[in-house]
This record gives C-alpha cells, sequence and structure tokens, in this order.
C-alpha cells in the first residue's frame, strides 16, 4: 500500500539504509522516508576533512593511474605537490582564495593538507610492504555500473543494494586473486564483527562479497576500514620522534578482518 507507492516497483536501497533501518527505526523514517535534512551552507566552515579526502584521494590515485606512476615508484615531493593544487582548487570551486580566509580558516586548510599527506605517505606502505596491487576506486554497484547487490526476499521479489567501495585491491596468486576493499572513514572507526551479525555495521562483509562474487577465480582476502585524521597524540614532550611516528602508523593501520 503506502509504502510500496513509497518505494516503487522495484525495491532499491543502499547498505547505509539498512544499517540506519537496523539501528533505529525511527531515525531511518526521518531520513529516508521523510527526508529530513539538516541545511547545507557553501561555505569553508562546513568543509568536512572526511568527505573532501575521499574526493581527493580517488581524483589523486586516479591521476596517478593516467600518468602510469605506481605507489613503489612515487617521485619525491609527487604528493605534497599534488595535494597542495588539489586542495587550493577545491576551496577556489566554494568561491574562496587564500587572500580571502580567515587565519582560522587557513588553519583549516593546511590541516586538511597535512592529513591528505599523512594518509598518502600510509596508502604507499599499504602498498610497497604487501604484494597486493589497486585494481579500482570508487566502484559503484548500481544498474548503471558493474550492477546491484540482489537480495532474495522472503515473498520472491528482489531488494538491489546500489554503494560504492572507495578502493579495492587484488594479490594475483598461484590458486586464484585475492581480493581486498578499503574503506575510508573518519574518526576512530573499527570492525566489530557482533555488528555485522546483527546487521548493525555490514558494509565491509557485503561489498567484499559482491566484489568476490564477479569472478570464479576471485578469492576473500580481507575488508578493512582506513583513518582519515591527522591523530593528535598524547605522548610526553621527550618521547623520541621515532616513539611518536611508530604510535602515528599504529593508529593509522588498516583496521578490519582478514579472511
Amino acid at each position: 500500500g503506502i509504502m510500496k507507492k513509497h518505494i516503487g516497483d522495484e525495491m532499491y536501497s543502499t547498505v547505509t539504509r539498512l544499517q540506519k533501518y537496523s539501528a533505529c527505526r525511527y531515525s531511518y523514517f526521518l531520513a529516508y522516508v521523510l527526508s529530513l535534512r539538516e541545511r547545507q551552507i557553501s561555505d569553508l566552515r562546513s568543509v568536512d576533512v572526511g568527505s573532501i579526502a575521499h574526493g581527493l584521494i580517488e581524483k589523486i590515485c586516479r591521476n596517478m593511474d593516467a600518468e602510469n606512476i605506481g605507489f613503489d615508484s612515487v617521485p619525491d615531493g609527487y604528493f605534497k605537490n599534488v595535494i597542495d593544487a588539489a586542495v587550493d582548487e577545491c576551496i577556489e570551486n566554494i568561491g574562496k582564495t587564500a587572500a580571502d580566509l580567515t587565519k582560522r580558516q587557513l588553519y583549516a586548510v593546511q590541516r586538511l593538507k597535512n592529513v591528505l599527506l599523512k594518509c598518502f605517505e600510509m596508502i604507499r606502505r599499504q602498498f610497497t610492504e604487501s604484494k597486493f596491487e589497486p585494481i579500482g576506486y570508487e566502484i559503484v554497484f548500481s544498474d548503471e555500473n558493474i550492477g546491484c547487490i540482489e537480495i532474495g526476499l522472503p515473498n520472491g521479489e528482489k531488494l538491489k543494494l546500489t554503494g560504492k567501495i572507495d578502493r579495492a585491491d587484488a594479490y594475483d596468486a598461484a590458486d586464484g586473486r585475492y581480493i581486498r576493499i578499503i574503506d575510508y572513514k573518519t574518526g576512530h572507526k573499527m570492525f566489530n564483527l557482533n555488528d555485522a551479525v546483527y546487521g548493525i555495521d555490514i558494509q565491509l562483509p557485503v561489498y567484499l562479497d559482491a566484489l568476490v562474487g564477479i569472478s570464479e577465480k576471485n578469492k576473500y582476502g580481507g575488508a578493512f576500514f582506513f583513518t582519515l585524521d591527522d591523530f593528535m597524540l598524547d605522548v610526553d614532550h621527550d618521547v623520541p620522534d621515532e616513539k611518536i611516528a611508530e604510535k602515528r602508523d599504529t593508529a593509522m593501520k588498516l583496521k578490519g578482518i582478514i579472511i
């Protein structure tokens, strides 16, 4: 009846929506049935480091592919130069220049550049210290791309899930191709198996299963969160720089599950 009219003939959803429904049905109703949203202001104050970093990481990685630059052969200073240019372009897109920014805004811009630089240094290590290679960025599950994730329902109908994988890597071994997926997150996101079992956090396992299922030679490698943050570390003033770097590397390491 009413929900059928709201949904339409074909049932589409996203993993995020299913997680929201599992966590709080009322919150789901407000967000996806009534479509309530906070008013968005196009201003530097509304800039979210995570969402901007997502787009800039994808853009820079795609440019590296186009220029045939591998993470194991990045020239000195490359990341800093492309990050500076990409962030400055992002600021121009919201109608600002460096001369228009306050000291607080300039600090936010520099912080974003620092976050991206540290993230790319860690991403480079993820590849140079493993046998995995990137096979795709912002991989979209939809009817227009590689297809939706289809889930059979008790009434015989199918629910089609759409979504996006931030990054997928592969390792070609003798017994098949091992796939791992990476999801970029802000904050201290951890993978919890209990949350996955109860439907509260199913993004990683659902996306990994869908990507592995595309080819018979694909095998499960792992699914991980990668934190986009500059990490304010709590250390004593006399701690050596090497120890600080070690703590930061630990905080930024991939968090997830190896299958």
